[in-house]
């Protein structure tokens, strides 16, 4: 992917293209059943509609599988996640301070500033605090 990407890259895109598989395989899969059932079970056909009764083998099969398959998405997603909570050895600690109409960093020494500036190459750790808003941190990259 990129040169210069965060070490969780491999556990996220792993997790996407699965889910992301699996979404798309049951969209194309389910679309094509229910176009088939609308052919083959149209009105012109059978107009007298019948009553099928319990199966408790397939009542069953669609309670489990898609179980089973929320699980097995979880697992992988949870597998992505998990390295991304283990905070790398000499990070850099910086405080986001949101407030009414501005951001403020509070970086280590007591430092305080309006800007964000970070260094490259190196692991942070961003805290967020608000003091009276509920604020979005969005981080742009500059290049």
């Amino acid at each position: 992917m990129f040169s210069n990407a965060s070490n969780f890259v491999h556990g996220v895109d792993k997790a996407f293209l699965i889910i992301g598989g699996f979404s798309v395989f049951f969209l194309v899969s389910f679309t094509g059943i229910m176009i088939y059932f609308i052919i083959k079970y149209n009105r012109k056909r059978h107009p007298k509609a019948t009553q099928i009764k319990d199966n408790a083998l397939l009542e069953a099969t669609w309670t489990t599988l898609p179980v089973l398959l929320v699980l097995f998405m979880f697992y992988i997603g949870w597998q992505g996640f998990l390295p991304m909570r283990q905070v790398p050895k000499n990070t850099m600690h910086v405080t986001a301070v949101g407030r009414m109409w501005k951001w403020s960093f509070e970086y280590p020494g007591n430092k305080v500033s309006d800007t964000l500036v970070l260094p490259i190459d190196k692991a942070v750790r961003v805290d967020l605090l608000s003091k009276d808003v509920i604020h979005v941190f969005l981080c742009p990259l500059s290049e």
